[in-house]
């Protein structure tokens, strides 16, 4: 793997404690993916967690700790509605 990784043929990305390998190179900083968030937000008007899952191809609950992360800092908040919970711009 290292020497592909050498050769440009396939990407390493660090996720935390966990590395993974990629055939193209992906920005997955907290700050790219509150990127992709907010645009996708600015486009459809919500986003659930089922959408940011596809977005940044993600499980359930990493998906839920960056939406709940972007919350904190004041960019998108939380709405629970008819057992249906969603995020939007503030």
């Amino acid at each position: 793997l290292s020497k592909l990784v050498k050769q440009g043929k396939i990407f390493l990305t660090k996720a935390g404690g966990k590395s993974r390998y990629s055939l193209k190179n992906e920005d997955i900083s907290f700050e790219n993916r509150t990127r992709l968030i907010i645009e996708f937000i600015k486009v459809n008007g919500k986003i659930y967690n089922k959408n940011c899952r596809e977005l940044l191809n993600l499980g359930s609950a990493q998906s839920y700790k960056i939406l709940k992360k972007i919350e904190k800092q004041g960019l998108i908040k939380q709405i629970k509605k008819n057992g249906g919970t969603y995020y939007t711009l503030i």
